[in-house]
Parts: structure tokens; sequence; C-alpha cells
């Protein structure tokens, strides 16, 4: 029975001592998720080098109805953390200046966000940070003037979003991440470049950089080729240029360049090709040029070309051939001309609005197929609509209105052109002011369309060898012996001569008499076979090629 008292005692001593000596200095790893919003619970999170789960040191600023702000002054006892395996939230914490206690921590295994410290002007405490697995927000805190002290981050997982950082000048301390899912860098109005992200070559989402009020160059950006998802710069008062692009190809989603006050043109965007969404050119009201877009082939979504008041020509986007989306020429008050987009054949749909220096429309000859309505309206001095004429509109639906100096007789007759393209939709036609109906040249020969024997290809002289009413420029059987030109071996065979079907020819065109024949009688014995021929074929009968022969047999023909 002693012997069993004496078990029973050294257990309990274990016991006891595990329980009070061991500890978070023995466990060291926190399971679960952790939440600090007072010194007290720092206190209790002392010792501990992981947190399996989520750690918020203040707020989750996801949360529908965020904590209210902290007053604890430094993290120190939280110096033995080196990982946390969920989500790290630093958020809405009032006193606290920088981020010493987290000095060990080397990684965060999902999302690291820190946002909305009143108070924090450094994030000295993550020096030794090197990788967060998720997404890195830094927003919202006012007074933060430097990321200096991340410049062992490696790898951000997700998506980097730099953001409402107003004291924010420089982005060093980022220089060692070379590829991120998405970057947003947004409303930091002390930050006058993007230098710090130099080593960013890889793009796998989104690329945003807006609100910026001091940003004068995207230097920082000069290695990215490529950004899968979108490009969106926006709102950068001062930004005049975005020359580092130049290494940049390819866009996977849309490319938007709008409200860049400074901006005067595109060049940086020159080696782009093709895009896979949305094109939208907006509101840059110092913009003059778009050659930097001429190696643009396709766009794959709508080209929003829209406000920009100092631009005059659309010269850049001379070798786009479709437009999966909408074609939106819109807002452009100095744009007196579209005859670049002379390449396009097909669009979604068209919209051209409001461009009050543009008088017509030429430039859209070539385009034949559109997907969607087609919309002309509120255009100050637009008075001709017959670059349209070639247009397919189907069974989708025509507006043309409110366009003060176009006529409606001009407006229905292009009505009328489309319906005998095979439209078959509604159209709405109203408020057109114009008088007079202007008559269209769209092949510009100086012939109206109207009288014109080939209203599509330019032939002055209006030639028409057959008198069929179709000009030799755009017929295909010139002389009317219904042998197409292709495949026809003399093309001016008079009309009404009877010819050999397999080349064109009359027997007068493929036995000239003034060809090149040794002596009369070889010309004779060639005339024969080549009528015997053309009896063979049921062509003329034995006794006018009897005629023939008799006729040229007393000819000098070959003398």
């Amino acid at each position: 029975m002693k012997k069993t008292h004496q078990i029973l005692i050294t257990v309990l001593s274990l016991f006891i001592t595990f329980t009070f000596f061991a500890g978070p200095a023995f466990a060291q790893v926190y399971y679960g998720d952790y939440e600090i919003l007072d010194s007290d619970d720092i206190a209790g999170l002392s010792g501990y080098k992981e947190v399996t789960g989520s750690l918020t040191i203040g707020s989750n600023p996801n949360a529908a109805t965020p904590n209210t702000l902290t007053n604890f002054e430094n993290l120190a006892e939280l110096e033995s953390l080196s990982t946390v395996g969920g989500n790290l939230y630093v958020a809405r914490n009032g006193a606290l200046t920088d981020l010493s206690g987290l000095d060990n921590l080397t990684s965060v295994g999902s999302d690291l966000n820190i946002s909305s410290n009143s108070a924090l002007a450094n994030l000295n405490g993550l020096d030794n940070l090197t990788s967060v697995g998720g997404n890195l927000e830094i927003g919202n805190n006012y007074l933060l003037t430097s990321l200096s002290v991340l410049s062992n981050l490696t790898s951000v997982g997700g998506e980097l979003f730099i953001g409402n950082n107003y004291a924010l000048t420089s982005l060093s301390g980022l220089s060692n991440l070379t590829g991120v899912g998405g970057l947003y860098i947004s409303n930091n109005d002390a930050l006058t470049s993007l230098s710090g992200l130099g080593n960013i070559t890889d793009m796998s989402g989104s690329l945003t950089i807006s609100f910026n009020d001091d940003l004068t160059s995207l230097s920082g950006l000069s290695n990215i080729t490529s950004v899968s998802g979108d490009l969106y710069i926006g709102h950068n008062d001062v930004l005049a240029s975005l020359s580092v692009l130049s290494n940049l190809t390819s866009v996977g989603g849309e490319l938007f360049i709008v409200y860049n006050t400074a901006l005067t043109n595109l060049n940086g965007l020159d080696n782009i090709t093709n895009m896979g969404g949305r094109l939208g050119i907006q509101t840059n009201p110092a913009l003059t040029s778009l050659s930097a877009l001429s190696n643009l082939t396709s766009v794959g979504g709508d080209l929003y070309i829209g406000s920009n008041n100092a631009l005059t020509s659309l010269s850049g986007l001379d070798n786009i051939t479709s437009v999966g989306g909408k074609l939106d020429i819109s807002g452009n008050s100095a744009l007196t001309s579209l005859g670049v987009l002379s390449n396009i054949t097909s669009v979604g749909y068209l919209e051209i609005r409001y461009n009050h220096a543009l008088t017509s429309l030429t430039g859209l000859e070539s385009l034949t197929s559109m997907g969607g309505d087609m919309k002309i309206y509120g255009s100050g001095a637009l008075t001709n609509l017959c670059a349209l004429y070639n247009v397919n509109l189907d069974a989708n639906n025509l507006y043309i209105y409110n366009n003060s100096v176009l006529s409606m007789d001009t407006a229905y007759a292009l009505e009328t052109q489309l319906i005998s393209n095979g439209f078959t939709g509604t159209a709405d036609i109203h408020n057109n002011s114009g008088s007079g109906l202007v008559t269209c040249d769209i092949d510009y020969d100086e012939v109206t369309d109207a009288a014109d024997n080939c209203p599509d290809v330019a032939n002055p002289s209006q030639d028409d060898a057959d008198s069929d009413g179709t000009g030799d420029a755009c017929d295909d059987d010139i002389d009317g012996d219904e042998v197409l030109n292709d495949y026809d071996e003399c093309e001016d065979t008079p009309v009404n001569e009877i010819i050999d079907p397999s080349n064109g020819c009359s027997i007068e065109q493929l036995v000239p008499c003034d060809g090149d024949w040794k002596n009369h009688g070889k010309y004779i014995s060639t005339l024969a076979k080549t009528a015997n021929s053309f009896v063979d074929q049921g062509l003329i009968t034995e006794d006018e090629k009897d005629d023939l022969m008799g006729e040229m047999a007393s000819s000098d023909c070959g003398k």
C-alpha cells in the first residue's frame, strides 16, 4: 500500500511540475486562432513560437463589425513568435507606432494585413519576414513613411496592395520580390516613383496604379513583360510617361489608361500586340498621340477612345483588324478623322458620339460585320455616313439621332443601303437637323455611288468593255464572254464573239492574221486546225468553217 502511495505522489508531482513550469516555454505552439485586444492578451501569447491559425492584433479588417481601437503601445512580449500559419491581421491599433516585438517573425501562411493603424510610422519589427503565402495588404496607415524593413521579403503568394498611406514616399524594401499575384498601388499621395519593384517580372494577376497624386514615374516596373489580368493606370495627375513599360508584350485582361492629366502619349506600350479584353483610353486631356499602339492587331473586348480633348487623330490603331466587343469613339472634341481604322472588318457593335469636329466616318469602309447595334448620335459636325454602306447589320438595331448638321435624308439613305445588305432589325432615326442629301462616293473616284459602276473600287474613267453596267475595275468577267477573268486568256474579246470556253479566246485571237507566221500556208493550216476544234465543240457549223477558210485563203495573212 505504501508503494502505491509513493507511485501516486510521484505521478502527481510530475503533473504539477509539467503544469506550472512547462507552460508556453515548453508547448511553444498555439493551436487555432488567437485575438489580441489588450496587453493581457499579448502576455497570454508570450513565449509562443507559432500560431497555427490566424492571429488578429486589434481587429479583423474584413469583419462586418470591427473591434474598437486598441491602446496598447508595443508587442514586445511576442518576441518569440516566428510563424503564423493562417492570416496575420494588424489593424485598428491606435497607439502602435511600430511592430517591434515581431522581430523573429519569418513567415505568414496566408494573408498579412496591416491597416488602419493611426499612429504607425514604420514597420520596424518585420525585418526578418521572408514569405507571405496569401495577399499582403498595407493600407490606411496615414503616418507610415517607409517599407524599408521588408527587405528580406522574397515571396508573396497572392496580391500586393499598397493603398491610402498618405505619407508613404517610397516602396524601397520590396526590391527582393520577383513575382506577385497582382499589384495594386493606389491613393499614396506622397509616392513619387515605384522604385523598389524593379525585380518583379511575373504578374499573374492584375496591375493597378491609380490615384497617386505625386507619382511622376513608373520606374520600378521596367522588367514586367506580361500582365495576365487587367492593367489599369488612372487618376495619376502628374504622371507624364509610360515609357518604362516598354518590355510589356501582352495583357490578358483589360487595359485602361484613364484620367492621367499630364500624359501626352502612350510610349511604352509599343510592344503590345493583342488585347484579351477591353482597351480603354479615356479622359487624358493632354494626350495627343496613340502611335505607340501601332503593333496592336486585335482587341478581344471593347475598344473605347473617349474624352481625350487634345487628340486629333487615331494614328496608332492602323493595324487593328477586329474588335470583339464595342467600338466606341466618343467625346473627343478635336478628333477630325477615323481614317486609320481602315483595316477593321468586324466589331461587336458600334457607337460614335459627341465628336464635334468629326465630319465623316471615313476609315470604316472595310467594316462589313457587326454583331450588335449601330449607334450614331450627338455629333455636331457629322454630315456623311457613306463609310458605313458596306456593313451587314443583320437583325440588330440602328440608331441615328441628335446629330445637328446631319440630314434625315442622309440617315434614311444609310438605312436603305443597310436593308439592301440584309438588315432586318429596327431603325430609330430622329432629330437629325441638317438639310439635303449627301450623295456618297465611298471609293473617292469623284463619281457618286448612285452613278458609279464600281462604287467600291475607284474607277474615275467608268470603263465598261462589255456594257453590262459593271465597270471593268470590279467586273470579274470584263469582256462578258462567261469566262471569268482568272481563267480568261483573252480578256479583251469583242462582245458577242464566239469563243473557246476553255480559254475565253475567239478564233481570230487564237490565230491572229498579223501573227509571226512562217508563211501564208502555215497560217492557213493553223487556222484550219483551230476552226475544226470549234466545229468539234459545236461552237460553229461546217458551213461557217468553210466560209471562214474561203475568206482567209485569199487574204494576205502570213505573207
